[in-house]
């Protein structure tokens, strides 16, 4: 199957007929690079491709599959990493055979064709992929030449007035200064998407903050930014979607012409609904850093993308990496809920790599199902056991459901649903509607549970409870597989590439990032050094001898353009003398760079921390100092960010660190948007309804570990005034809390909080 080849056709051919060409050929191709499951079990993958054109042909998808699958095989084939899967499209045979996913959803228990596409459902398949994010651009510009310019776009979007960009533009146009904008933008209470008062979270915040009120009678111009939230600010070109007409799109809607970083885009003046409404046929094309990061690890360790692809899950080095919790680099896996969830699991085999993707997730972690998932793990409990329909249904997720499979089988397994409504139920929870409409069919479910299988009101209930905690936030198991498998390659790299991993990543990551990604590599006996005169490139390489060298970007106030000036000017020396820079004072001669930059440059190749790993902990040692020394007449801190993951939940922590963001929250509104109940009766119910605001601090020490620091509600207004005061990523706080109950993480709930000014109280 090469470049679109099977579209180079003289005589005009009926789609279904190439769509079954393109099967036969993704068959062969499939068993030629390693799938060892097909033949053995021919008659099965037959009957689910077959099963799979018999819904997706009569729904005239047929087309949307192989124009898809033309993009996606184009970029394969020219080395552009597409990752394996996003989302529901997994569980489709179809897609594997056709190369748009990498995932065979027959080695996979529990993939459901008709999360993907039913025969009871209307609405059309969603394929979303990710593509190297560097790269994605050429899969657009391929489409554009093989079906028009007329006839490829990319959909709208249209963007809204919020909170912060309310004031930044009334801030630009009324000439008030950054730093006074500042202050009231970073008390602004957050709100999601389904909150009531979203487009009233200003007026909200200069009641909650007189700070920010003052502010805004200093500047009264500023008071317009609360007019203007809540309106559209203006239309903009979505990166990912792309959209394909069979006529010109001019035709159907009004056409416009943007650059986006240096390429001209054509883009239709509709958004994603519109689109599908038009039927205009709409892919979306994700980029992701992390394949440009695999692209980059694959081209310093020889690596194929065709060997990326084909790599065992079962590798023994693999998984006991994961056993080990080396997780620092490790996509979805470095964040914290999941990092924390793949410590307690340990995880043996690929699936439960998916398991931990799901039980990550808040609804499992908070219910208990992650915990108890644990627990059997461990062999320290038994899976409660409801009916051997559910046990059957959890044999693979140690007794708990987990995914929105789990939860659409058990509806109708179990609850007798019919298809109709259990799909009415998908829907909900993929919109995520809230518990209110998922707890409309309750009642019916527990009736017909208890007809069908003769079990007690108490046990249907007790299984609806379950289904509607998974239901709140899970993910399906195509999305968990996917991701799952993406952090397996990353994984893979890490462990047999280590410095073409560690250098790709560095590549792809911000500088603020680097700290924890440089102390890894370390760790993992890699040396990292600043630029090396003579051997750097413009970007962060991996040299032999377990040895990685910073580009010349990598230098402090060299930007994109400066730095290919750089490599130009080295290039032109190797060719001129045999040999490139060899020192800081050689770039006089790069336009734009005089003698304080240089000496700048000097100063941090031969830094011992060139890149800044030490400023925290030089920040904090002072504090440390000066309390150990009783000049800061405070108790020791027990704990860094490290230990406190290991203290037992309730246990009081002292803790010191810099604070990255500070998130307010609003308990009513929250409730509201996560349950769908009304206001009234939340606040009926609610203690101390007159005390709605939380804060959380985004804080951070010199260890490895995000601390999330919470000041409840009932707390907040003793806390409120230190709070304002903070000075992100500068002011040290000293916080006396306890640790969460929840089991995981490192979340303190305050009991004393001081904001402490290192350059006065040091």
């Amino acid at each position: 199957m090469g470049k679109g080849t099977a579209l180079d056709l003289d005589e005009p051919v009926a789609s279904e007929e190439i769509m079954r060409s393109w099967l036969k050929q993704g068959w062969k191709y499939r068993i030629a690079h390693g799938n060892k499951f097909i033949k053995p079990k021919r008659k099965l993958y037959i009957a689910q491709t077959k099963h799979e054109l018999a819904t997706i042909e009569p729904k005239g998808f047929t087309d949307y599959f192989l124009i898809t699958s033309d993009g996606v095989r184009f970029a394969k084939d020219s080395g552009i990493p597409v990752g394996p899967a996003r989302g529901s499209a997994a569980a489709s045979l179809v897609c594997y055979l056709l190369r748009i996913t990498e995932i065979d959803p027959l080695q996979f228990p529990l993939m459901y064709f008709e999360r993907f596409i039913s025969p009871d459902r209307e609405d059309t398949p969603d394929i979303d992929l990710d593509f190297d994010d560097e790269r994605r651009i050429e899969v657009r510009n391929y489409l554009v030449e093989r079906w028009g310019a007329d006839r490829v776009g990319n959909i709208g979007t249209f963007t809204k007035y919020k909170g912060k960009n309310s004031i930044d533009d009334v801030a630009r146009v009324f000439s008030i200064p950054s730093w006074v904008a500042k202050i009231p933008k970073d008390m602004i209470v957050e709100r999601s998407g389904g909150d009531s008062r979203q487009d009233q979270a200003l007026l909200d915040t200069l009641e909650m903050f007189p700070k920010a009120k003052q502010v805004f009678n200093d500047y009264p111009d500023l008071w317009k930014a609360t007019r203007l939230e809540g309106n559209y600010r203006g239309m903009s070109t979505h990166a990912a979607g792309v959209v394909v007409g069979n006529t010109a799109m001019s035709d159907v809607c009004a056409m416009y012409t943007r650059v986006v970083k240096g390429e001209t885009i054509t883009a239709v003046s509709v958004d994603k609904k519109m689109a599908e409404y038009l039927n205009l046929l709409k892919m979306d094309f994700l980029g992701l850093s992390t394949m440009g990061m695999l692209r980059y690890a694959l081209q310093f360790s020889g690596m194929t993308l065709e060997e990326l692809y084909t790599i065992p899950l079962d590798n023994k080095e693999t998984i006991d990496a994961f056993r080990r919790n080396d997780v620092i680099g490790i996509f979805q896996f470095e964040g914290r809920a999941t990092r924390l969830v793949n410590r307690e699991v340990k995880p043996d085999t690929f699936l439960e790599l998916s398991d931990i993707n799901g039980l990550s997730r808040p609804g499992p972690l908070f219910s208990g199902t992650t915990a108890e998932y644990i627990r059997v793990k461990r062999g320290e409990a038994k899976a409660t056991s409801f009916h051997p329909i559910i046990d059957d249904l959890t044999k693979d997720t140690r007794g708990q459901i987990i995914y929105q499979e789990q939860v659409l089988k058990a509806l109708s397994d179990f609850g007798g649903l019919s298809v109709r409504r259990v799909h009415e139920i998908r829907r909900i929870i993929s919109l995520k509607l809230g518990e209110a409409q998922f707890n409309t069919s309750s009642q019916d479910f527990i009736r017909e549970a208890m007809r069908l299988h003769g079990v007690s009101e108490e046990t249907a209930t007790a299984v609806w409870g379950r289904l509607v905690t998974s239901a709140s936030y899970s993910f399906n198991i195509a999305h968990c597989i996917s991701y799952a498998m993406l952090a397996y390659w990353c994984m893979y790299m890490k462990v047999h590439h280590p410095s073409a991993f560690f250098a790709a990543q560095l590549r792809k990551t911000a500088e603020d990032k680097w700290a924890r990604l440089i102390k890894d590599a370390e760790r993992h006996g890699i040396k990292v050094s600043s630029v090396i005169p003579g051997v750097s490139e413009k970007q962060w390489i991996p040299l032999e001898n377990n040895h990685i060298a910073a580009g010349w970007q990598q230098l402090s106030g060299v930007g994109d353009k400066t730095a290919d000036q750089i490599v130009e000017f080295d290039g032109e020396l190797v060719k001129k003398n045999g040999f490139g820079v060899q020192d800081a004072d050689d770039l006089l001669a790069v336009p734009g760079i005089g003698p304080k930059s240089t000496e700048k440059f000097r100063a941090q190749i031969e830094s011992d921390d060139p890149f800044g790993l030490l400023k925290t902990k030089h920040a904090l040692d002072s504090i440390r100092e000066a309390i150990r020394e009783r000049e800061i007449p405070l108790r020791k801190p027990t704990h860094s960010s490290d230990e406190i993951l290991d203290v037992v939940g309730g246990k009081p922590v002292i803790w010191i660190g810099l604070v990255r963001l500070v998130e307010y929250k609003d308990a009513i509104e929250d409730e509201r948007a996560r349950s769908g109940r009304e206001l009234e009766d939340i606040i009926e119910t609610m203690e101390r309804p007159d005390l709605p605001t939380s804060a959380t601090l985004h804080a951070y020490d010199d260890g490895d570990e995000d601390v999330y620091v919470r000041v409840t509600r009932f707390d907040f207004p003793r806390f409120k005034e230190a709070l304002e005061s903070i000075r992100l990523k500068n002011d040290v706080i000293y916080v006396v809390a306890r640790k969460s109950r929840g089991g995981f993480g490192s979340s303190l709930y305050v009991k004393q909080i001081l904001v402490i000014d290192p350059d006065e109280d040091a």
